[in-house]
C-alpha cells in the first residue's frame, strides 16, 4: 500500500471477479485488489461500478517497491474507466420575432397595467436574466425597475406588471422599456395625479 498511509489497513482483502465483473486493480502476487463491472442495459439502466478491497486513506505515495501506486494514480485509473465526459447539445436561444407592450389605462393616475408579449421567445431567455421592463421620466433619469414573473413556462406569454408610482414621483411623461434578449420595445405614458 506504499508508506505513509493511515495505517489502519494490515490485511490485503483479495478480491475474486464473478462475471460479468473483471479485475482491475491487482496486488504485486497478482490476486486483484479491485473489480469493476458495467452494466449495459435498457437506456435507463446502465451503470458501472468499481469495489476495491482496501480503503483509500491506506494508499499515500509509492512505497519500497516501484510497482506500488500512489492515491491519485489509483483515483486517475478508476476515473479514468468511468469516462467523465459527456457532450452538451447546445440550443440556439430563440430571438424574439416582434415585442408588444401595452399600457392601460393610459394616462393613468394611481397605477398602471403593462402588458409586454413577445413572439417566438421561449423561456430561455426569461430564466437567463434577459427580461427586464424599465421606467424612465422624460429627462432619461430611471423612476422604477420593474420584475417580470411567469416566464419559467415554455412559451413566454404576455405578462402584466403594474406599476404604482411612489408619492415622490411627480405627474408627466413617462417612458417604459422593456427588453427580452436582445430585442427592445419603448412606450410612453402619461402620469396625472
Amino acid at each position: 500500500f506504499g508508506g505513509g498511509g493511515a495505517g489502519n489497513q494490515t490485511n490485503r482483502d483479495r478480491l475474486m471477479p464473478i462475471d460479468p465483473a473483471v479485475g482491475f486493480i491487482s496486488y504485486g502476487d497478482g490476486s486483484f485488489a479491485g473489480v469493476r463491472c458495467e452494466y449495459l442495459g435498457d437506456t435507463l439502466r446502465t451503470g458501472k461500478i468499481v469495489f476495491l478491497g482496501f480503503g483509500m486513506e491506506g494508499i499515500s505515495r509509492p512505497g519500497a517497491s516501484p510497482s506500488y501506486s500512489g492515491r491519485p494514480e489509483v483515483l486517475s485509473a478508476i476515473l479514468h474507466w468511468f469516462d467523465p465526459t459527456f457532450d452538451v447539445a447546445e440550443t440556439p436561444i430563440a430571438k424574439p420575432e416582434h415585442l408588444e407592450i401595452s399600457a392601460y389605462p393610459n394616462p393613468f393616475n394611481s397605477s398602471v397595467t403593462i402588458l409586454l408579449a413577445a413572439g417566438g421567445v421561449g423561456a430561455s431567455d426569461a430564466r437567463s436574466g434577459q427580461v427586464g421592463i424599465e421606467i424612465f421620466d422624460i429627462s432619461g433619469r430611471l423612476v422604477a425597475d420593474l420584475p417580470v414573473t411567469n416566464c419559467g413556462i415554455p412559451q413566454f406569454v404576455p405578462t402584466p406588471v403594474i406599476w404604482q408610482p411612489e408619492k415622490s414621483v411627480g405627474s408627466g411623461i413617462y417612458l417604459i422599456r422593456a427588453k427580452i434578449g436582445d430585442g427592445e420595445i419603448t412606450k410612453r405614458i402619461v402620469y396625472l395625479k
